[in-house]
């Protein structure tokens, strides 16, 4: 699963998590819609800018993992 899949699976509020935006952006260091538009496909993020998504993405789930007590 790629980041876009991961972001989509994470703020679908029917089928997924529900997750805000906002609350993701946070954990991936850039602006909301900054992240809006790569879901959109209206923006091509850079190799170093999926690095950053894809970490945010995984300290989410470290910071979620934590709180729930896996």
């Amino acid at each position: 699963m790629d980041a876009l899949e991961k972001l989509n699976w994470l703020i679908d509020k029917e089928n997924g998590m529900g997750i805000s935006q906002s609350t993701l952006a946070k954990y991936c260091h850039c602006h909301p819609s900054t992240l809006s538009k790569y879901i959109t496909h209206a923006y091509e993020p850079t190799e170093k800018m999926l690095f950053i998504i894809n970490e945010g993405i995984k300290q989410f789930y470290k910071d979620l993992s934590e709180k729930i007590g896996e």
